[in-house]
């Protein structure tokens, strides 16, 4: 059995160099770590907690392609961003990373620009633009919907979410036409995400009509705004919905909405104004992530470090110029054939800690 999975894991490993470059795009700015998936045309957010050990802890749920994601509504009818309908095409706009979300008439760009906010000295988020063309020839009603699977105010003892005027223990929907609310914040333990209610740089620019804190599958189920019911529990699995309801949208006419994903600074969302900007310049060395155990602890330790193990492809990537994801798998790879030949001792942690590599880039 043991000897089985270690033959798959190697299959999957040639599997995973072949094709990691082509799916997914690490970008590093700063103290900001942002993944883009080319297959599904969903993102990952990621802060460099410990820059000496270059420990990055993810700002949502990582562990999931598909929890977190972005829908539009066309003519009453639901379209998930990433699926066939609206297939993704990374390419850079304006020099910044972006995906390109493409039907027969309508267009979806998502830009995802490096923020710098007043209280951070390196890039620490980024202001998500989506840009929506009409390319038919006719007007249609065109809403936007985005859904983030959020975990750091989640366990016991924490806050799900706090927001500028409000505590968050049970679920809420912010009508930001009425609520006067300007930011929300997911805090955890070592980091913090903060969103955008009202734009922090230009206060006049459309907010979403509704944000909505509920319950993970409540909102995953819904196809557009899930039913609220006040005091319904998070049940320890929170999330948050923005819903730009659907306008009418004239035929060769665009709409753009921005939200800002950034770690906690309250004064800015509070006071920074357009003149404010501090869109910083773009810097794109890679650097491997670090993310959170999910595994029960095994009865023997591990025998090898991933960890060390990324840290020396990344060394050696930089030199020479590599993708350093690439040169961990081949690590990867060289230790399944030593222990195959029989030089090297693998224990079932050791597979647990590979699978779990695996896992974050299939």
């Amino acid at each position: 059995m043991f000897l089985r999975k270690l033959l798959t894991f190697s299959l999957l490993l040639g599997f995973a160099l072949s094709a990691i470059e082509a799916r997914a795009q690490d970008i590093s700015n700063g103290n900001l770590r942002l993944i883009l998936n080319g297959d599904t045309g969903s993102f990952f957010l990621y802060f460099l907690s410990d820059p000496e050990t270059m420990r990055y802890e993810p700002l949502f749920n990582s562990r999931q392609n598909l929890a977190s994601f972005s829908s539009v509504s066309v003519n009453g009818r639901v379209y998930r961003l990433g699926d066939r309908n609206f297939r993704p095409r990374y390419e850079r706009y304006d020099g910044n990373p972006s995906f390109v979300f493409e039907s027969q008439d309508l267009i979806v760009r998502q830009v995802f620009t490096p923020v710098k906010t007043q209280g951070s000295s390196v890039i620490n988020g980024v202001m998500i633009t989506f840009n929506i063309q009409n390319e038919g020839s006719q007007s249609a009603m065109v809403g936007l919907r985005m859904l983030l699977d959020t975990e750091l105010g989640e366990g016991r003892g924490r806050v799900p979410f706090i927001t500028s005027q409000r505590i968050l223990n049970d679920e809420m929907l912010i009508d930001s036409s009425v609520s006067g609310e300007r930011f929300w914040i997911s805090r955890g333990q070592n980091v913090s995400l903060m969103g955008s209610i009202i734009n922090p740089l230009n206060p006049s620019d459309k907010a979403p009509d509704y944000v909505h804190f509920a319950n993970w599958n409540l909102l995953n189920r819904a196809k557009w705004q899930a039913r609220f019911s006040a005091r319904r529990s998070f049940n320890n699995n929170s999330a948050v919905c923005y819903i730009y309801e659907p306008a009418e949208l004239e035929s060769a006419h665009a709409f753009s909405y921005t939200i800002f994903l950034t770690t906690e600074d309250v004064s800015w969302y509070n006071n920074a104004l357009v003149t404010d900007r501090q869109i910083a310049q773009r810097q794109e060395t890679s650097v491997p992530a670090q993310t959170r155990q999910t595994t029960p602890p095994p009865r023997e330790p591990a025998t090898i470090s991933i960890t060390a193990i990324q840290e020396e492809a990344r060394m050696e990537a930089q030199i020479s110029n590599e993708s350093p994801e690439r040169l961990t798998l081949v690590r990867l790879n060289e230790l399944i054939d030593r222990f195959l030949s029989g030089d090297l001792y693998l224990n079932e942690q050791d597979m647990i800690e590979i699978e779990n590599f695996l896992n974050r880039h299939r």
